[in-house]
């Protein structure tokens, strides 16, 4: 879910300022700030349990996400207490908008990770529901993610938060071969976008663990000369944030290319959206449950593996 929130998270990580004085070192250690088993709600959302003022909370990781917020309906039944210091905040999505208020938060808890004054967003609009019933709590966005580097491991069910060590992270905390791109961070939505090869083209994508599917912006495409081969009449719904939806049509591409990986005669979801204003594609989850993704913030740079095999 790409969103774009229209308000500064001012969050300190206290806990990891030790980390930064350390002296850099050529190989840059990994430690584990918090291993978090993953299950799935919805369409292959991706849910954690962390803990706020010690009782479990079920978060979606949205790495398209530039800020973590509650539902109301989550807030109200486990009876936190924050201040609103601002109302009327909304953030842009791939479909739509949703509005929030927010909430200073104390003891936010991340495996070994206690951040304190941290903002949390609240909203009636739930990123996840089924029948207008919230799946989650809430939702971890960038704001968060951005202060550690991030172990996408999805094939196996698993999500890490590692704490940086004041070195940038030039490897991948797993063995096999890796492809590291550049990460450019919007300034925005603080998400982070890497290159995406689509036919002869180069696009910026944003990797997005709560997208249902990757998608591409009919905008971009236009910008780039790109004419995939649709396939009429099929039309498909993509959920966004909060209640929206937006329409969406497969088309074929030739080729893409994500980091050393060619895919040719691929089918994508392609559609009108606000979400060109950002980025003009997104990695979704029908991409990160087949690859793991380590998105190194200490180093801007996000590492693709190849495809790992099914071992259902």
């Amino acid at each position: 879910m790409l969103a774009k929130i229209l308000l500064r998270s001012t969050a300190l990580l206290a806990a990891l300022a030790a980390g930064s004085a350390a002296q850099a070192q050529t190989t840059c250690p990994f430690a584990v700030a918090a291993d978090f088993p993953v299950t799935y709600v919805g369409y292959h959302t991706p849910v954690i349990t962390v803990q706020i003022r010690g009782q479990n909370v079920r978060m979606e990781v949205d790495t398209g996400s530039a800020m973590s917020f509650l539902t109301t309906a989550a807030y109200d039944r486990l009876n936190l207490s924050g201040t609103y210091p601002t109302k009327g905040a909304y953030a842009t999505g791939v479909a739509g908008t949703m509005q929030l208020d927010v909430v200073v938060m104390q003891d936010v808890k991340f495996g070994a990770v206690t951040m304190r004054d941290t903002l949390l967003g609240v909203t009636d609009q739930a990123s996840v529901s089924r029948h207008g019933v919230p799946l989650v709590d809430g939702v971890i966005g960038n704001d968060i993610m951005q202060y550690f580097d991030i172990g996408l491991d999805l094939p196996d069910n698993h999500i890490t938060f590692y704490q940086p060590q004041g070195c940038a992270a030039t490897q991948t905390p797993w063995t096999g071969q890796f492809a590291p791109l550049p990460i450019t961070r919007h300034k925005e939505t603080l998400a982070n976008t890497v290159d995406y090869g689509v036919d002869n083209a180069t696009l910026a994508a944003t990797i997005d663990t709560g997208a249902q599917s990757s998608l591409i912006a009919q905008a971009a495409l236009s910008r780039a000369g790109i004419k995939p081969e649709a396939m009429p009449p099929a039309h498909f719904v993509v959920e966004g944030i909060g209640s929206s939806r937006l329409a969406a049509v497969p088309e074929q591409f030739s080729s893409l290319t994500i980091g050393a990986e060619s895919f040719s005669d691929m089918w994508v979801m392609v559609a009108n959206s606000p979400m060109s204003q950002f980025t003009d594609a997104l990695i979704g989850e029908d991409y990160l449950s087949t690859h793991r993704v380590f998105i190194a913030n200490s180093s801007d740079t996000a590492f693709f593996g190849l495809t790992v095999p099914s071992t259902n």
